[in-house]
């Protein structure tokens, strides 16, 4: 028997006491996000609970749950429970603690839940060295059973440890902490690690293949705003299919990574400010053709022209960023399904007539700012009542602004200056 009541709003009102009276068939209660506060009520008659979930409410006193809690396999709470977590059963198998207001060093007791699956501390103000904690989990008997680590969003620092006595992780999330020195080597061993996150550290030092020669499956890689230089063989063919790439702000080389093009999965490709100053091979625009969804190439120094991508990415509402770049000549056909596009501070030029064939109704953001732009603004704003921003300023646009632009239902932006409009502002405008 299964409940779940969590995402509403109870303002405030207590757990009622009859919930510790539903069946002993009661296996998953699921009261997150509810607007419940107070303590929690006598639940120790739901003998077959094995999952609980109250996470972000506002509760109180969590002491009473104490003797009954070691048959829980799953738990989920956001209050101060480090006091009687310690005495809690090692039958754990998911611990959810993540973005509570938990600070401090993160205890040892972790290392000795046996049953631990999986650990989410992320985004709260942990603190102290990863070493001690790492050190701690490959001394307890949790090392055998972990298969994932959230630990981002926190303050955590230090250099990246041995990893080598957690082999049992699938993923590991270190991202968003205060972490230096390089990347351990340790990490290219754990053959069955699936997603590695270290994004927006302090870590240096050159990444080659070799790192990757035993990732065989590995979906998704967070490496980015670090200072890592990413150097790898021309003709390199990765052992792993990746999903969602994340390599902003290494350092790529000026041309475009040729074993991008053996990455067929790729949902996700974020490649912004890697140093890139090549024209994109016809090979790349390819990779849009199978699952991806958003491609971010933004602040290179990519040049030439954009091909016809009306009918590359073929998923639903894809992103595409390409800002920032020495693209030039007229903005060819785009996707027509796109909810964002920013094709801003390049050098494009030509009208802007095409947006009519687009029809936009999936489209929220459209940046085409800071180009060489001109012609008169189309008169088909009607079709995007979804454009949340709008930005065009800084091209050489002329003619009158359209009706149609003041109809915008969910406009929250729009910028026109510095182009060369006339004539009367429209009446429609005074609906934005």
């Amino acid at each position: 028997m299964t409940i779940h009541i969590g995402f509403n709003d109870f303002s405030g009102i207590p757990i009622a006491d009859f919930i510790g009276s539903l069946s002993s068939k009661l296996r998953h209660l699921d009261l997150a996000w509810a607007g419940f506060a107070g303590s929690i009520p006598q639940l120790g008659n739901l003998s077959n609970l094995q999952h609980l979930d109250l996470g972000y409410n506002d509760l109180l006193s969590v002491g009473n749950l104490l003797h009954w809690l070691s048959h829980l396999s799953s738990l989920s709470l956001t209050s101060s429970i480090y006091p009687w977590l310690f005495n809690v059963s090692s039958n754990l198998v998911e611990l959810g603690l993540s973005s509570n207001e938990l600070d401090g060093g993160i205890p040892k007791f972790f290392g000795n839940m046996c049953c631990l699956n999986e650990l989410s501390l992320s985004s709260n103000k942990l603190s102290g060295q990863l070493f001690e904690f790492i050190q701690n989990l490959s001394c307890g008997c949790a090392k055998n059973s972990l298969e994932s680590l959230y630990l981002d969003d926190d303050a955590v620092t230090g250099p990246i440890p041995e990893l080598g006595g957690i082999l049992s992780l699938k993923r590991l999330y270190l991202g968003g902490n205060s972490l230096n020195g390089t990347i351990n080597q340790s990490l290219g061993r754990m053959y069955k690690l699936e997603e590695l996150s270290l994004f927006r550290n302090s870590l240096t030092g050159v990444i080659s293949e070799d790192f990757f020669s035993n990732t065989s499956n590995l979906k998704v890689l967070h490496l980015d705003h670090n200072s890592f230089t990413l150097k790898f063989r021309h003709d390199w063919i990765p052992p792993f299919q990746l999903e969602y790439i994340y390599l902003s702000s290494c350092k790529m080389g000026r041309h475009f990574p040729k074993w991008l093009q053996t990455q067929t999965q790729i949902v996700s490709l974020e490649i912004s400010n890697v140093e890139i100053s090549d024209t994109t091979p016809d090979w790349f625009w390819d990779l849009s053709r199978n699952k991806l969804s958003f491609l971010n190439l933004s602040n290179n120094q990519i040049k030439g022209k954009l091909p016809d991508l009306s009918l590359s990415f073929d998923t639903y509402g894809p992103g595409i960023d390409i800002s920032s770049n020495h693209f030039e000549g007229p903005i060819p056909p785009l996707p027509l399904n796109a909810s964002l596009l920013n094709l801003s501070k390049n050098k494009f030029s030509g009208s802007i007539s095409f947006l009519c064939s687009i029809g936009g109704h999936k489209l929220t953001h459209l940046d085409l700012s800071n180009n060489l732009l001109s012609g008169r603004l189309p008169d088909c704003w009607l079709l995007f009542d979804r454009l949340g921003i709008l930005d065009l300023e800084n091209n050489n646009f002329s003619g009158k602004i359209p009706d149609s632009m003041g109809s915008l239902p969910n406009i929250q932006i729009l910028s026109l200056h510095n182009n060369s409009l006339t004539g009367e502002l429209p009446s429609t405008l005074q609906n934005c």
